[in-house]
């Protein structure tokens, strides 16, 4: 038999907090952060605008594409901001959703996470949000 003892210095709300952030985490594609251009920085005042920087369409787009953003500034230690792609202009893609996340530093926000999911158009995979490929 093994019995295993340990001791944190985390509370029960930090250690719930952490659980549902992995929670909500699996329910993504990781984005490799250290691949993103040199040329966007991931620490500023404005996260959404590196949100938009980083994900955020550059070009115009056909038909009824259209971008939404929201942040979601609850916690106080940390900020997510979510950026959905609707109508994109794919065959296989319908909309894609990134979950962004920041936490303080140095009076600034700082990009620590970000993960992307997807819906497919009917016929091509799910019409939930999804981690899965369409086809």
């Amino acid at each position: 038999m093994l019995i295993l003892i340990g001791c944190s210095n985390k509370s029960k709300k930090e250690s719930n907090i952490q659980s549902y952030l992995t929670l909500e985490r699996n329910e993504y594609i990781p984005v490799e952060i250290e691949n993103i251009s040199e040329d966007i920085p991931l620490t500023g005042k404005n996260p959404s605008k590196i949100a938009l920087a980083i994900f955020g369409f550059k070009d115009n787009v056909e038909g009824n594409f259209q971008e939404e953003l929201t942040v979601n500034t609850n916690n106080p230690n940390q900020l997510i901001v979510t950026l959905a792609q609707m109508g994109f202009p794919d065959d296989s893609v319908r909309n894609i959703r990134y979950r962004i996340e920041f936490i303080p530093k140095d009076n600034q926000w700082h990009l620590v996470w970000a993960g992307w999911q997807q819906m497919c158009w009917p016929g091509r995979g799910s019409q939930d949000w999804t981690t899965e490929q369409c086809f």
